[in-house]
C-alpha cells in the first residue's frame, strides 16, 4: 500500500481463491490509486511453482502450504531453495502446535468437513473415514485405507531448526494472543 508499484506471483490449486484474490487485488489498486500491481496468478501445484521475477523477492505461504506436504515438508524446502535467491525473504503463516488436540477434536467433529475433503466422490460412508493426530505435529484424514488429507503444526523452534537446515535464517516471528498462530519471517543465506 505504500510502494507505487509491486510485482506479485501467486500459486494455488483452487481457481476461486485466485479469482476472489485477483478481485481483491484491483480493489487495492482503485483505493490506491497512484499503485499498481503486476500479478501473475497461476492454478496450479505448489510442486510447479517456479519464480520468474530476478529481483529481491518475498516469498510468502500462508495456511497449510507446509502441512500439506509428508516427510518433514523436505519437498516443500526444496521447491523455496530451488526458487529464492540469496536475501529473498521467506514470510510463513501457520498454525502451532501449541493446540493440536483442539484442531483435531475440530476436524473430527466439523460434519462439512469429510464433504470438501471427498467432493469428488459421489457418496461417503462416515463409518470409512478416521482421523489421526500425530506426535510430529501431523493431523490426518483417512477414507477407507487412503490418506485424504494431512496438515501440520509446528513450533516455532522446531520451524527455527528446520529452516536453518534449508538455508533459511530465521529473522522474526509474530505469534496471536492464544499462540494458535504464527507469521514467521525468515532469510534465504546461501
Amino acid at each position: 500500500e505504500q510502494s507505487q508499484h509491486f510485482q506479485l506471483e501467486a500459486i494455488d490449486i483452487n481457481k476461486i481463491f485466485l479469482e476472489l484474490f485477483s478481485q481483491n487485488l484491483k480493489a487495492k489498486e482503485k483505493e490506491y490509486g497512484n499503485n499498481s500491481v503486476s500479478a501473475l496468478l497461476k492454478q496450479d501445484l505448489f510442486q510447479k511453482y517456479h519464480q520468474s521475477f530476478n529481483k529481491k523477492v518475498v516469498h510468502i505461504c500462508l495456511g497449510g502450504t507446509l502441512g500439506n506436504f509428508d516427510d518433514q515438508s523436505s519437498e516443500m524446502w526444496e521447491i523455496l531453495r530451488t526458487n529464492a535467491n540469496k536475501e529473498d525473504l521467506l514470510l510463513l503463516g501457520l498454525k502451532s502446535d501449541a493446540h493440536l488436540d483442539i484442531d483435531l477434536e475440530k476436524y473430527k467433529t466439523n460434519r462439512y468437513y469429510p464433504q470438501f475433503v471427498l467432493s469428488h466422490e459421489e457418496s461417503i460412508n462416515p463409518r470409512l473415514i478416521s482421523w489421526h493426530g500425530s506426535e510430529d505435529g501431523y493431523i490426518r484424514m483417512i477414507y477407507n485405507t487412503y490418506e485424504v488429507f494431512r496438515t501440520r503444526r509446528f513450533s516455532l523452534d522446531s520451524l527455527k531448526q528446520e529452516s536453518k537446515e534449508n538455508g533459511f535464517i530465521f529473522q522474526d516471528a509474530w505469534m496471536c494472543e492464544y499462540n494458535h498462530a504464527v507469521v514467521a519471517l525468515f532469510k534465504r543465506t546461501d
